[in-house]
C-alpha cells in the first residue's frame, strides 16, 4: 500500500511539475523512504531548501524494517555524506559532539 501511495505521489509530482499539491501528497506519507527522498528533490527544485533539509534529516534518521528502508535509506545516507564533504571542503562538518580542532 505504501509503495502504491508513493508512486501516486510521484506521478502527481511529475504531472504537476513539483506543484504544491504534489508536495502535499508526498508530505502526507512521511514514514515512507521513497516519498521522503522524492520530497527532498521536490523541495530542492522548488527552492525550499530549509524544507528539503528537514525532509532529508527525517529520511536520514528513518529506521524501519521494510524493503523500502533497505533500498533507499543507506544509499541516501552515503549520498548525503558526499554532499556534506563537498560543501565543507572535504572535511566532516562539526556537530555538537565533535570537538573543535585547536
Amino acid at each position: 500500500m505504501a509503495i502504491r501511495d508513493s508512486w501516486g505521489g510521484l506521478v502527481t509530482l511529475v504531472r504537476k511539475s513539483f506543484s504544491d499539491n504534489a508536495v502535499q501528497d508526498l508530505e502526507e506519507d512521511d514514514r515512507d523512504p521513497f516519498a521522503l527522498r522524492t520530497l527532498v528533490v521536490a523541495y530542492q527544485k522548488l527552492g525550499k531548501h530549509a524544507e528539503s533539509n528537514q525532509a532529508a534529516e527525517t529520511l536520514l534518521q528513518l529506521n524501519r524494517p521494510t524493503l523500502e528502508q533497505a533500498l533507499i535509506v543507506p544509499a541516501f545516507r552515503l549520498q548525503r555524506q558526499g554532499e556534506r564533504r563537498t560543501h565543507f571542503g572535504g572535511a566532516e562538518p562539526r556537530t555538537a559532539d565533535t570537538p573543535a580542532s585547536r
